[in-house]
């Protein structure tokens, strides 16, 4: 089976494929019968993902309460201790809050741009800075598909 064959089967399928000039040339060699090093390749299929802006506050005010109901059972004490400093101290307690809510959206609006790079070129651009999905066709050797995956599980 021959690359574009590959890519035109999982396009039917509904799946964007990013081949590049690039990746054709990879693996010309092997439809050509040629020697490389594997004549193997490996489909990657990558869920590249951002959170929402709201959904990540919704998050954050669920870690918040299961934090404070988990340590009223654990420390009970330490927990009231707590709630007493920051009734007593209402402006900072604001501020702190504040400033944790600012850089949590911060560190969401990151992650969504970084995603809108990886999956601009893939999806339109309000898509693309909630995610994609990717597949890449490249060479099953390490080196290859080291360039896309920084974990590969079961592969050592």
């Amino acid at each position: 089976m021959k690359l574009g064959d590959i890519a035109t089967y999982l396009e039917e399928l509904g799946v964007a494929i990013d081949a590049s000039e690039e990746d054709e040339q990879l693996f010309e060699p092997i439809q050509q019968g040629a020697s490389t090093k594997s004549k193997e390749v490996a489909i990657l299929f990558m869920q590249i993902n951002a959170p929402g802006q709201i959904d990540s506050l919704v998050n954050l005010a669920y870690a918040l309460a299961g934090t404070a109901t988990l340590g009223s059972f654990v420390a009970p004490k330490t927990v009231v201790a707590g709630f007493k400093l920051a009734a007593s101290h209402p402006a900072l307690t604001l501020v702190a809050m504040a400033l944790g809510v600012t850089a949590q959206q911060l560190n969401v609006a990151w992650q969504r741009s970084i995603a809108a790079g990886y999956c601009g070129d893939l999806t339109s651009s309000s898509e693309a800075r909630n995610g994609c999905s990717a597949v890449r066709i490249v060479s099953y050797e390490p080196e290859a598909i080291s360039q896309f995956c920084v974990n590969i599980e079961g592969m050592s």
